[in-house]
């Protein structure tokens, strides 16, 4: 029990909380009054899951929440699991990926079927020297 001179537990999460109002409402005047662009790193886009990440899907969407890339076998079981912060572009994932897979299991996979995202000539050159067989990258 928090005594005469000592906050109480609540007290610290409603301070938290109530910076998190008052940066959420500079972010907007800044955005809606001064017509400012607050950079992503910047935003905070909910008080309660403040650690949520703005995912840019080109110009056609945007998601909140994380980025996360599953890696699986050719009978479907999850081999690896991925979850990274902020919104890093796929393309330059690849490497990081696959040398995963070259860590957890001695060697790099014999194929690999990726999201258009990834899709580059040189992730496609550098997957083929590692001894990637079958390159895949899916395209709408």
């Amino acid at each position: 029990m928090a005594g005469p001179h000592q906050p109480s537990p609540g007290a610290g999460a409603l301070a938290h909380h109530l910076d998190l109002l008052g940066r959420m409402i500079q972010q907007t005047h800044r955005r809606v009054i001064l017509g400012q662009k607050v950079p992503a790193t910047e935003k905070i886009v909910s008080i309660f899951e403040e650690h949520t990440d703005i995912i840019e899907k080109g110009a056609r969407e945007s998601l909140f929440g994380h980025k996360l890339y599953l890696t699986a076998g050719k009978s479907s079981l999850i081999l690896d699991a991925l979850l990274l912060r902020g919104n890093p572009a796929d393309s330059q994932q690849l490497e990081p990926l696959l040398e995963r897979q070259c860590d957890l299991y001695g060697r790099y996979p014999r194929q690999a079927s990726l999201d258009g995202g990834f899709a580059s000539s040189g992730n496609l050159k550098w997957a083929k020297k590692q001894g990637v067989k079958d390159v895949a990258f899916a395209k709408k």
